[in-house]
């Protein structure tokens, strides 16, 4: 495992000349730190794109970041293949630079199909089912542990993890199993499914969670179906919990536009609510 550390611009230089004179490694405004894990799995993104980087957990601290509050933290997770977790930065685009702690890490499939030769299965072979929980829980929960030693004061009530597409279907299949459902529960207690997620279980998903759900309104050729179904999980859910909240974006489809991430950001700031003191100074 290897530390990273980046910065927002000159705070670097002030953070390491303090860590040098304390000795001490606090996180500081604006810092983004990596820990990077060459000893696991390859992730769907070194799979599919061929590009050679390790399995990564990022956690970004925002520029108005003070270590005596605790401070809402957002794990989302990207569509597709995802990336291999070496940098927060596309979270903390949708999140601002202010407010929240965002973490950034892989998707994982133990199997990937072969492309076919005409490239039918493009998207297809990426999908990431319930069954897949097993063996995404076995990288995650190496992750989860370095990210959060990372993180002081966090609060699993005010913590939040889901995505779109594929990262919903990762959220999904892991509230799905017993065990790995105990285990995300340890970090978070709030989750969202952007386009994505319709497998979810309402069974065994936690009933005292929150849940986000999103869908675009573009109801041509396969995503009919598809909203139906995740339509109905919403409504199962809901019977079993009273923390449902439901959206269809307007004027969308399979996509996550910027006014949408925005209600997004606005949803979890109100149910987190801003920074908190946690102690004195």
């Amino acid at each position: 495992m290897q530390t990273l550390v980046r910065s927002l611009g000159a705070v670097l230089f002030v953070f390491m000349f303090s860590q040098a004179v304390s000795g001490e490694e606090l996180p500081f405004q604006g810092i983004e730190k990596t820990k990077t894990f060459p000893e696991l799995p390859d992730t769907l993104f070194k799979k599919i794109r061929g590009i050679d980087e390790p399995p990564a957990v990022s956690v970004s601290f925002p520029l108005d970041y003070d270590a005596t509050k605790s401070y809402p933290v957002v794990l989302f997770m990207g569509g597709s293949q995802g990336h291999s977790g070496l940098s927060a930065q596309p979270v903390r685009r949708i999140f601002g630079d202010r407010d929240f702690i965002c973490i950034s890490l892989p998707l994982f499939l133990e199997h990937l199909d072969p492309l076919a030769e005409n490239g039918s299965n493009k998207w297809s072979r990426m999908y990431i089912a319930p069954s897949e929980a097993g063996f995404i829980w076995a990288q995650y929960k190496v992750l989860l542990a370095a990210a959060f030693e990372m993180i002081p004061n966090a609060d699993p009530r005010r913590c939040f993890i889901g995505g779109f597409s594929n990262g919903a279907n990762t959220t999904a299949a892991l509230l799905s199993h017993p065990e790995t459902r105990d285990g995300l529960l340890k970090y978070f207690r709030n989750f969202f499914l952007i386009e994505g997620g319709d497998e979810i279980d309402p069974v065994i998903a936690p009933a005292d969670a929150t849940y986000y759900m999103a869908w675009g309104d573009d109801r041509q050729d396969w995503r009919q179906e598809f909203i139906n179904q995740f339509q109905k999980k919403a409504a199962e859910l809901s019977a079993l919990s009273q923390k449902v909240v439901t959206h269809e974006m307007p004027g969308t489809g399979h996509a996550f536009p910027p006014s949408e991430q925005k209600l997004l950001r606005e949803y979890i700031l109100k149910l987190a609510g801003e920074p908190v003191a946690t102690r004195r100074p």
